[in-house]
Order: C-alpha cells, then sequence, then structure tokens
C-alpha cells in the first residue's frame, strides 16, 4: 500500500478533527442533562430538544430554579451553540474537499 499523500493526511485530520467535536458536543449535552435532571428536569437525548429545552429554561424565571444555575445554563447553552457552528464550519469544509476532488476526478461521491 503506498504512503498517504499529504493531501490525504490533511483531509483525514479534518475528518478526525470534526469526529472530535462531535464527541465534544455530545459530553457536553450529556453534562448539561445530567445536571438538570439534578434538579427534575428531563430532557431527551435528542440534540434538538436540547436546544430547545435549554432555550425555555433560560428564558423561564418562573420554573423555581436558581439564578445561578439559569446563569450556569446560559453558559452552557453558549458553550454548545459554539460546539454547533464549528462542527458546521468543518461540515462545510469537508464539502468543499469533496466538491475539488469530485471536480478534478469526476468520480468521488460525497458520503
Amino acid at each position: 500500500m503506498p504512503p498517504k499523500s499529504t493531501d490525504q493526511l490533511a483531509v483525514q485530520a479534518v475528518h478526525r478533527i470534526r469526529r472530535r467535536l462531535v464527541a465534544d458536543r455530545v459530553r457536553h449535552a450529556n453534562q448539561i442533562r445530567g445536571l438538570l435532571s439534578e434538579h427534575g428536569i428531563v430532557i431527551a437525548r435528542d440534540i434538538a430538544q436540547l436546544r430547545r429545552g435549554l432555550s425555555v429554561i433560560v428564558g423561564n424565571i418562573n420554573d423555581g430554579l436558581s439564578e445561578m444555575l439559569r446563569a450556569l445554563m446560559r453558559e452552557l447553552q453558549e458553550e454548545l451553540s459554539e460546539l454547533d457552528t464549528r462542527i458546521a464550519a468543518y461540515d462545510r469544509r469537508i464539502r468543499e474537499i469533496f466538491r475539488r476532488m469530485s471536480s478534478a476526478s469526476g468520480s468521488v461521491k460525497q458520503p
């Protein structure tokens, strides 16, 4: 098997970094769910439902949560949003790589 080119190694690195960011987001989401469950709030595992639930929690001052916890949830919500943004940037980068590769060879299919 021939050694990988520097371009192939770079593409592989992009995928690895994206995979790590997704794993970071899962860990982050699980931490948020765990903290909320300690206060009797259960949110489904779906990331979209977590985002919606966090928006409601952060905006609802009459739910019995302390202002400190609400502030923490706001911070965690911002961190989650930052991870989403970074993952989306890597998704765009991967699509662009496949676009260039397919136009160069005419045979590469995007996964």
